[in-house]
């Protein structure tokens, strides 16, 4: 008879036991993301439930026993859903450790409560470990080489599940495992897959390598000719041609070639000899003196000292040279006497000289009569002046005793 009481009482025992273990608080702790492989919580707590979302046909892993769960003292596990009903529970999976293994059978949330059978339940510790217990798809993409703008080269990836690719841009499909890549840039792409509970990924960098645009500037004298492309050219314009550079892309070159002609001429105003092109090296030479170089007449004009016959010799910075014609001066002397005021051209687009024979300060005034320029023309200059930052308007110039006053048109 004290057999059979016993028997009881241990029956009774155990369901208290039970019902204890099975007992749910429902204070929230936190939101859990089961992934295919093992995630941790550390020191997590027997005091309340953490909520995830379960995928139907799915199984979940909630252990203290692997993958990185611990314990101290007697720690139970209970699955409920959002109402707090309990759905299954484990206790004392691995010695008094508890792991618990779960297949979900809708996709909804659910709530996954830790009690413990010790008391000062909050002074245990214990390291919750969670996982959906499916393997990982295997997936690979194949290497690709460097491709030239405009090319395309095939993705290839290796799975036994559907692949999708993002971005898509540049892709014939991302829905495939083998899409024609097309991108303009330097692109990564990244090929996914997912088993229905697992998801693994991997990714590829398509390297488009560079295309060069080079703009070649080049100036020659006239009469010379510039290779290019196997042609030898010989007049002003743009060229374009496409190269194969060292990275095997094109490189696209344009050729803009100057072909400088220097065929100079001379002007004369009041004795002063000017040569209407600008922006080159000069040299005066005396052609009554065989062609002999006059000394300090280097610039776009020249003041003959006597009557004769003068050339302009010009050059550029690349070496193309010119020589003009001679012209004749005459009558330099009654000129020189003269004192007169010689302004060259008129009107002007904006570049104009000033020549006097004698020393004096020129003003150079607008139409209400204001000053806007002074200069002073001495020996050292060969009392002539260059004036060319004047807008466009009607000035007068004077030399210092107004004896001579000349009116001048700047059109810019």
């Amino acid at each position: 008879m004290k057999s059979f009481y016993l028997i009881v009482f241990l029956s009774l025992s155990l369901s208290v036991q039970q019902a204890s273990a099975q007992r749910i608080c429902c204070d929230f702790l936190d939101v859990i993301a089961p992934i295919c492989s093992f995630e941790v919580v550390q020191d997590a707590s027997p005091a309340g439930y953490y909520l995830f979302r379960g995928v139907e046909g799915c199984e979940y892993i909630f252990s203290h026993c692997q993958g990185g769960g611990s314990f101290t003292g007697d720690p139970y596990l209970t699955i409920a859903d959002e109402d707090c009903n309990a759905i299954v529970w484990n206790d004392d999976s691995c010695g008094l450790g508890s792991e618990l293994t779960w297949t979900c059978t809708s996709t909804a949330f659910f709530q996954l409560h830790m009690g413990t059978f010790n008391s000062g339940c909050t002074a245990l510790t214990r390291t919750l470990a969670y996982k959906i217990n499916s393997p990982v798809p295997a997936i690979s993409i194949n290497t690709v080489s460097p491709i030239c703008p405009g090319q395309s080269v095939e993705l290839t990836a290796i799975s036994d599940f559907p692949v999708s690719w993002s971005p898509a841009t540049g892709l014939s499909c991302n829905v495939c495992p083998n899409p024609i890549a097309s991108p303009n840039s330097t692109t990564t792409y990244t090929a996914s897959t997912t088993s229905g509970c697992c998801n693994n990924s991997t990714t590829i960098t398509v390297v488009v390598k560079t295309q060069y645009n080079i703009t070649q500037e080049e100036s020659i004298c006239s009469g010379s000719t510039f290779s290019f492309a196997g042609n030898d050219l010989s007049q002003s314009g743009s060229y374009m041609h496409t190269f194969n550079a060292v990275n095997g892309c094109d490189s696209i070159v344009t050729l803009n070639l100057d072909v400088v002609d220097i065929t100079p001429t001379i002007e004369s105003f009041g004795g002063v000899l000017t040569t209407p092109q600008a922006g080159f090296s000069y040299q005066w030479i005396d052609c009554d003196n065989g062609n002999a170089p006059i000394a300090g007449a280097n610039s776009q004009f020249f003041v003959p000292t006597s009557d004769g016959n003068y050339a302009v010799q010009i050059s550029s910075e690349i070496g193309c040279f010119g020589e003009s014609d001679c012209a004749f001066v005459t009558q330099v002397q009654e000129l020189n006497a003269a004192g007169d005021l010689v302004i060259f051209p008129n009107p002007t687009a904006g570049q104009f000289f000033i020549s006097t024979k004698k020393p004096t300060t020129i003003t150079i005034a607008n139409e209400l009569g204001q000053t806007v320029k002074q200069i002073s023309l001495k020996a050292e200059n060969r009392f002539i002046a260059e004036v060319n930052d004047l807008a466009s308007g009607v000035y007068f110039v004077a030399d210092a005793s107004r004896s001579f006053v000349k009116k001048i048109a700047v059109i810019k």
